[in-house]
């Protein structure tokens, strides 16, 4: 029985595009796209799981694509990318009157900046960002660190991401997981779960 639904924030609570992102940088730093999106992804891992600082990783965004970049536009960037899905927003006022929801993101101090600009936290019991578990989803450590905090076995957890690759992760592991596409698409896949 489901108990708690956990849901990921860039794609799915969020409407967030990484081309965007990317088109934004490329435009702001005067390089190509391509150098930005190479440059954008090397590290990022190390970054959201907190064994990298921002500093760190904009040093090395910086060297690789050949311009001095200051941490605060990367933020930025990414930051106001960050539009709220509205009918998903809408679809889980409704699920929380029966079940505990929780954010999981590997999204790293803006986190908790989002939970300020969008009052994240009256909505979710708790917020799981990959710099509080050490590691970024799919990892097991990742996991763990979810089950620790939900105080719940694998089966009585929905996993809701846009990423394939975690929801088979996910699934692999234990959870109930639903790869998200669009509000439409989720209500009759909570409906098959006996959720919605």
């Amino acid at each position: 029985m489901i108990k708690y639904i956990a849901v990921d924030l860039g794609g799915v609570y969020f409407k967030w595009s990484f081309d965007s992102v990317m088109k934004r940088l490329a435009k702001e730093t005067n390089r190509d796209e391509k150098a930005i999106r190479k440059a954008w992804l090397n590290k990022r891992k190390e970054l959201y799981s907190g064994r990298m600082s921002r500093e760190e990783y904009t040093r090395e965004f910086s060297r690789a694509i050949g311009r001095k970049v200051r941490p605060r536009l990367l933020q930025r960037v990414e930051f106001e990318e960050n539009k709220p899905n509205k009918p998903l927003v809408s679809l889980l006022k409704r699920l929380r009157r029966n079940y505990r929801l929780c954010v999981i993101s590997n999204i790293s101090e803006n986190l908790y900046r989002m939970d300020r600009e969008f009052h994240l936290s009256k909505m979710f019991e708790f917020l799981l960002g990959s710099i509080d578990a050490g590691e970024v989803k799919p990892n097991r450590k990742f996991w763990t660190a979810l089950l620790k905090r939900a105080k719940c076995k694998p089966n009585e957890i929905l996993i809701i991401d846009d990423n394939p690759r975690i929801i088979a992760a996910a699934r692999k592991t234990g959870f109930a997981a639903i790869q998200y596409k669009n509000t439409h698409h989720l209500k009759r896949e909570l409906k098959l779960w006996g959720v919605y």
